[in-house]
């Protein structure tokens, strides 16, 4: 739970309601939290970038102060599951208009991503010179998809997805993608979402060798130094020990000759 206490500034405030209609079976440090103006804003000011609330609509609604937020929010953001809260303050449609947006952003994307694909497929058939797939298998392939998709009692709560409904739509984009197909017989620019590019363990296979390379190069170089340097350093006790014999010769030398 925010606290109004707390003087500190955070990026992003996650306020969390106990799940209640009676308001005597919640904490009392939260019901006087949810109940005081002050402390609420106080401590939901506290977000720099967003605030997001977990919490059950008809409990806050009890309160004045969560009442003027709700209808605030409800005009400027889309929310998921706001059916109770946007039936009472959505005065003008400012939310359910935004919210239709996004999901028709959504949606759209969503068919033009599969019509896409589908011409890709066909274009893939003529290039390779094979026939292709009937586009009643096709239809039936994606609705069988479509209907083993779980879990469906999360996708479809409110049964709105019939097969009508599903078969009419799959039809239609099929015949779309068709129609792009013998218009576009060149494969369009797709991103594959599943990682179904061909993977490049060349380059891994590649780039492991060369660190392998690398380190035996090392190696090698350093066994190399070390021997030059053994080396180096023998034939300088070489050189030494026969300066040291020729002065002893000379030595001796000197000393028959001065006998002499």
């Amino acid at each position: 739970m925010v606290s109004a206490d707390d003087r500190k500034q955070n990026d992003i405030i996650v306020l969390v309601t106990s799940r209640s209609y009676d308001i005597r079976a919640v904490d009392e440090s939260n019901v006087k939290f949810l109940a005081d103006p002050q402390r609420i804003t106080v401590a939901l000011s506290r977000a720099s970038h967003g605030l997001l609330i977990i919490a059950d609509f008809p409990m806050l609604l009890k309160y004045g102060t969560w009442q003027a937020y709700l209808r605030h929010a409800t005009q400027e953001t889309p929310i998921v599951n706001s059916n109770y809260t946007t039936a009472i303050f959505d005065e003008n449609l400012k939310c359910w208009n935004a919210t239709i947006k996004y999901f028709t952003d959504v949606f759209t994307s969503a068919m033009n991503g599969y019509v896409s694909t589908q011409v890709n497929i066909v274009n893939w058939y003529a290039q390779h010179g094979l026939q292709p797939v009937p586009k009643n298998i096709i239809i039936q392939d994606s609705l069988r998809r479509m209907q083993t998709y779980e879990p469906p009692d999360i996708v479809d709560q409110q049964g709105i997805i019939n097969d009508h409904l599903t078969s009419t739509l799959v039809e239609t984009l099929i015949d779309a993608a068709e129609e792009l197909a013998i218009e576009r017989p060149k494969p369009s620019t797709q991103y594959c979402p599943y990682g179904c590019e061909k993977s490049w363990n060349l380059w891994m296979w590649l780039t492991i060798a060369s660190f392998g390379f690398s380190g035996v190069t090392i190696v090698t170089l350093l066994c190399l130094s070390r021997r030059m340097d053994i080396l180096d350093r023998g034939s300088d006790e070489i050189e030494a020990i026969e300066d040291s014999k020729e002065r002893q010769c000379c030595s001796l030398l000197d000393m028959f000759s001065m006998s002499t």
